[in-house]
């Protein structure tokens, strides 16, 4: 039996509480950044890359008002974008899937991170840039 991502997040914060110290940051910044380096695990896992490439027929919901294009091509660009942030340095991954996955603001992913907000602005619009840039590739070449 395998427990889900947010299980296996909340297991790694009750295991490090007692490494926690308040005078180095506070216990909000603390989780964001444990559940983070988490999430960062988990999308260079093997389990994960295989998730990506096997997907059984049986885990789509079949309704009349679904469209079945519309939605594999949203699953098609996320999982393009999911390998092109996999791409990137590992702080500017860090920014992207807070950012885009975890639906933080710069602010508090330059709380979480410990990094002035300049370089979160910096690094998150120029892995934006990338990443556009090679989804227009894609789409043209």
């Amino acid at each position: 039996m395998s427990l889900d991502l947010t299980q296996e997040i909340f297991i790694s914060v009750l295991r490090s509480i007692k490494s926690y110290d308040s005078s180095k940051a506070s216990f909000r910044t603390w989780i964001y950044k444990l559940a983070s380096n988490r999430l960062v695990d988990y999308y260079r896992s093997k389990h994960y890359k295989y998730a990506q490439i096997v997907e059984p027929i049986d885990d789509y919901e079949w309704n009349d008002g679904y469209d079945l294009a519309v939605s594999l091509e949203y699953k098609e660009d996320f999982a393009r974008i999911a390998s092109l942030v996999n791409q990137l340095d590992t702080g500017s991954q860090q920014i992207m899937r807070l950012k885009l996955f975890g639906e933080y603001t710069l602010q508090e992913i330059a709380a979480s991170e410990a990094i002035p907000l300049s370089t979160v602005k910096t690094r998150y619009y120029a892995a934006l840039k990338w990443i556009r840039k090679n989804l227009e590739e894609d789409r043209h070449g």
